[in-house]
């Protein structure tokens, strides 16, 4: 009998298992984690980071592949990322898929948004709904892409 029961156990706990596997989480800033670079650190492949309304003065690194979703009315989005002093946001893994949306990515003038160098290899990257200003640059992308053509989606951005 306890081996029945032992045996019915390891089961369940792997059905639990293999039912999580492949969820994502939703990370929220500043809710849970007090900057986007914070929730990016505590991140797994494939969640979500929700970002509230206001003015984040940051420059991201991001190496998994996310989806970063600002707060406010699509028309006109209230969460905004700056950065004075270097890109806002560097991608920096081979592989990767990012999604930015409903959100204002704001330079200095002489910076760049989102930069891609020239040793990565995104699966996919979209940005729906981004007010990009102020930059010498809005989106770089010094792309090698090993998988054919690379069509990035810009959806409703301004």
């Amino acid at each position: 009998m306890k081996k029945h029961l032992l045996q019915i156990s390891a089961m369940v706990l792997i059905l639990l298992a293999a039912a999580t596997t492949g969820r994502s989480a939703t990370l929220n800033v500043p809710g849970t984690y007090a900057t986007i670079q914070a929730a990016i650190n505590a991140a797994s492949d494939g969640d979500i980071i929700l970002i509230a309304a206001g003015t984040y003065n940051e420059a991201l690194s991001i190496s998994k592949s996310l989806t970063f979703i600002g707060e406010g009315p699509v028309s006109l989005p209230t969460t905004i990322i700056t950065s004075t002093t270097s890109n806002v946001a560097q991608l920096t893994a081979i592989g990767k898929s990012y999604t930015f949306q409903n959100l204002i990515i704001e330079g200095n003038g002489t910076n760049r948004g989102i930069y891609a160098g020239s040793t990565i290899d995104i699966t996919s990257f979209t940005m729906q709904d981004v007010i990009a200003r102020n930059f010498k640059v809005a989106v770089y992308f010094a792309e090698y892409y090993s998988g054919g053509a690379f069509q990035p989606a810009l959806k409703h951005h301004r």
